[in-house]
């Protein structure tokens, strides 16, 4: 847990800076990872991929069937760095066939999935190069 989060007012200010070497620079958040960019074509595509790999078990809407929700609260992925998931769906998924899918179809059901959580497309594309992933995280 970070100083901010233990003390409150200006202590806890003056001790997250004092915790930073100078010329640090201060995560946007407290997961420190980027927001997730996806185009609107990536997340059209994602879901075809993913009525046709994911949803006989999450659910036509994500919403979980004989496998956990993809949207909503108790969607477990948020604030994770996406590279987490995109691994754990490359490798582990779909069920019936693991390790069938392309990163680029991985990235693809990922930004269905982000856009089903209530994240904007932009005009930049997620990447498929699960490295690039990294950085990035779920959330809003």
């Amino acid at each position: 847990m970070s100083m901010f989060l233990k003390l409150g007012g200006s202590a806890a200010l003056i001790a997250t800076l004092l915790a930073f070497p100078a010329g640090a620079a201060l995560a946007q958040d407290a997961s420190g990872l980027d927001a997730i960019t996806f185009t609107a074509p990536q997340a059209i595509g994602g879901g075809a991929n993913y009525q046709r790999s994911c949803a006989s078990c999450h659910g036509a809407q994500l919403e979980g069937f004989s496998a956990p929700a993809l949207s909503g609260p108790n969607f477990s992925w948020l604030d994770r760095p996406v590279s987490e998931f995109h691994a754990y769906i490359k490798d582990m998924m779909p069920a019936d066939a693991p390790g069938t899918l392309s990163d680029a179809q991985v990235s693809t059901i990922i930004a269905f999935i982000a856009q089903n959580n209530g994240m904007e497309a932009g005009n930049t594309a997620l990447p498929t190069d699960p490295a690039e992933l990294e950085s990035m995280r779920f959330g809003q």
